[in-house]
């Protein structure tokens, strides 16, 4: 029994989810339009024919002022290392403002100008107009309608108005979030299978003009958190005492957590800094869609999901579970369903910290919440068109893979099997969007759950089917590892070797006998070690654990292939690798990882075992059954089925081997149990389901019973 690392579902993100439709970028395809018109134009006032309208002035003089217009009015790109920040005349909220209000505007575009000068990465324009409206809903909408301009593209737009109070001059500010930019790297992100929410309009307390400091620091924030200056960004942030600053801060906080190897530090952090937003802002949950409050909710149960991943058991329950509560009551406030978009944003999340809780909790408890988290991605997916949200649709369809694939590998039997084709397909779908070219990163990702998948369906299916299967993955794995490579991005290059790994020691084991069969157990070798370059004790403790498993059960398998001095030299190398593994893998702190190690070492110990001659070899044989018997604390037969029959069937040849070590009475004892623990496996494996296994099985305990037969002819000669 060997273990893979986890579906590595969502570097593809923090992708915000739009609340309007597409951009309307008509001026785009004008000249397309255009063209034609002007070739029929031509041949109907000129009455040319179609030979004479390519040669004749007027086609080509329309056609030239086409695609002029089209270069004069089509909407720019924005540059990606720089925050532009449009600046709009301030509204005047009564006569005797008239005249200040423009020169305001101007007055703090210059001091934005000066922090660029001293290094801000950020540009300044103009707008010709104040933002108008006959109220804020309306002028909202209007300045989303400006942003989609020429003159109004820009990252941030900054407007609002200006009033005078008893000679005073006062600014409400507002910035509102045209373009949100995620310059993480995808593949270091944590939170990516997760839509995070970004409030788009950022209202700041009203201010003395003469006193603009916080609206400066939270642009200045804002342009280095852009660019992912992410400790420059928060010491600026810190600086702006209101919500607006505090969310950004918590936000800094949470992009930091996904850059790092241990994110436990950071997540907290970020969960204490929202926690304190919302105890300065206690409106219910939404007020409003899109509001600071919202927002900071729904990032604090992102962060509280990922948090839930790597504390301690019993907290990460309770992370996870505060973090669905969360999305649970969203889902049935009215603001969500009139925002469609928003409300399968809020369905992938709800399915992503399901799906995480499902996999801390055993037997049928689990498995209804990653039934649950299934059916909240297909919630979503009927929302997110494929032709409308390419991107987020792909990332909630290698979501729904995720699940599928926890799931059946925990059922079994044809309802597992049927599950882990199902996943097959989401990932597949999800490769229409995700390519090499258009989404290198996110597709490693989805090859590397691809991968995943087809080696547990492989592992299931005997013969040639299975073996195919395999062989697919094998290829799904070397695709991701095109993309994912030591030096740019080492924790996922070594999760793909591990995974790698697995399935070539598994594509090994059904090529016993073959000289194939070494081969591919000395690649799977090599793919742990490599693996075991970038995952330390003490950088990543449960991945460097989980890969010493790995390298253990492919030493031993080796091992036992090659047997004499050469072969003990390798399973020596398999028993101290579980040894290692087992100084991060504790019964108390991760109980099933532990069993499996266990199962492992036992398997190892019972090759040695083989090797070796009287006393020493009953030894080994007993330290196998121990092992064997101390998995089986924890893999039990209505929880854990499979696990439990396949450790069944360890125990029994152990046992049977231990027999052949004793006489009399004793060795049928010993045996008597061996066949116990096979015919405990069989009651599992049918050979509907698991034939391949079941043959197995089958073999093992008709030895058993041949070796019964020889204790017992020789107690009655004796």
């Amino acid at each position: 029994m060997i273990f893979r690392g986890e579906n590595n579902m969502g570097e593809s993100g923090g992708i915000s989810v739009s609340r309007r439709s597409l951009s309307k970028h008509w001026a785009l395809l004008f000249p397309l339009a255009g063209i034609p018109a002007a070739y029929a134009a031509a041949q109907n006032y000129f009455g040319l024919e179609n030979g004479q309208v390519l040669t004749h002035w007027f086609f080509w003089t329309s056609s030239a002022l086409f695609v002029v217009f089209w270069w004069l009015f089509k909407p720019g790109s924005l540059p990606e290392d720089i925050l532009v920040v449009a600046v709009a005349p301030f509204l005047p909220a009564n006569p005797e403002t008239q005249k200040e209000s423009a020169d305001l505007a101007r007055q703090i575009g210059r001091r934005l100008m000066d922090s660029q000068s001293e290094g801000v990465p950020l540009q300044v324009k103009y707008l010709s107009r104040p933002v108008t409206g006959k109220d804020e809903r309306e002028r909202r909408q209007s300045v989303l309608r400006l942003s989609q301009s020429r003159e109004g593209r820009a990252h941030l737009i900054l407007w609002g108005d200006v009033r005078k109070d008893q000679g005073k001059l006062l600014i409400s500010a507002r910035l509102t979030v045209t373009r949100c930019s995620e310059r993480t790297p995808i593949a270091l992100r944590r939170m990516g299978e997760f839509i995070s929410p970004q409030p788009r309009h950022l209202p700041l307390p009203e201010f003395p003009a003469d006193q603009p400091a916080a609206l400066l620091n939270l642009a200045n924030g804002l342009a280095y958190y852009n660019v992912n200056l992410l400790e420059r960004a928060i010491k600026i942030f810190e600086r702006v005492q209101s919500n607006e600053g505090h969310f950004y801060r918590a936000l800094c906080l949470q992009r930091r957590s996904r850059e790092v190897s241990n994110p436990q530090k950071y997540l907290r952090a970020t969960i204490d800094a929202y926690q304190k937003l919302q105890s300065s802002a206690p409106q219910p949950l939404i007020l409003e869609g899109d509001s600071v409050a919202m927002a900071s909710r729904f990032n604090r149960a992102i962060a509280l999901s990922i948090l839930g991943r790597f504390a301690h058991p019993a907290e990460g329950i309770a992370y996870l579970r505060e973090a669905a509560e969360v999305y649970r009551a969203a889902l049935l406030l009215p603001a969500q369903k009139e925002f469609p978009e928003d409300w399968a944003a809020t369905q992938n999340n709800l399915g992503v910290t399901l799906r995480n809780l499902g996999t801390r909790l055993r037997g049928e408890d689990g498995n209804a919440l990653l039934r649950e988290a299934a059916e909240k991605y297909q919630n979503a997916l009927a929302v997110l068109a494929f032709e409308t949200h390419p991107a987020d649709w792909a990332m909630v369809q290698n979501n729904l893979g995720v699940a599928l694939n926890d799931l059946g590998v925990r059922l079994g039997g044809e309802e597992g099997n049927k599950l882990l084709r199902d996943a097959v397909e989401a990932y597949r779908e999800a490769l229409r969007v995700r390519t090499k070219k258009t989404f290198p990163l996110e597709q490693a990702v989805t090859r590397n759950n691809l991968g995943n998948t087809l080696n547990d369906l492989g592992a299931r299916l005997g013969g040639e089917e299975g073996k195919g299967l395999l062989s697919e993955a094998v290829e799904a794995y070397q695709g991701a590892l095109r993309v994912r490579t030591q030096g740019d991005i080492p924790q996922q290059w070594a999760t793909t070797q591990n995974d790698l790994g697995v399935t070539l020691r598994n594509l090994a084991l059904r090529l016993r006998g073959r000289p194939q069969c070494a081969e591919f157990l000395q690649q799977a070798v090599e793919a742990f070690r490599n693996a075991l370059k970038v995952r330390t004790q003490n950088e990543l403790p449960q991945d460097w654990a989980m890969t010493q498993n790995n390298l253990g059960a492919a030493l031993g398998d080796l091992g036992a292939q090659l047997r004499g001095e050469a072969g003990n030299k390798l399973l020596s190398e398999a028993v101290q690798a579980y040894r290692q593994a087992l100084k991060v893998r504790t019964q108390n702190e991760l109980p099933q990882d532990w069993a499996m190690t266990q199962n492992n070492l036992g398997n190892t110990l019972n090759d040695l075992a083989t090797q070796s001659e009287g006393e020493q070899g009953a030894g080994l044989l007993k330290e196998a059954v121990d092992a064997y018997r101390n998995a089986l604390e924890v893999y039990t037969q209505k929880e854990l089925p499979q696990q439990w029959a396949g450790t069944h069937n360890n125990l029994g040849n152990a046992l049977r081997s231990l027999g052949s070590h004793t006489t009399g009475d004793e060795s049928l004892k010993v045996l008597e149990d061996a066949i116990q623990s096979f015919d405990n496996a069989l009651s599992v494996y049918d050979e509907a389901n698991y034939p391949h296994y079941r043959g197995i099985v089958l073999t093992n305990r008709t030895e058993a019973e041949e070796l019964i037969r020889d204790v017992m002819r020789a107690t009655k000669l004796g």
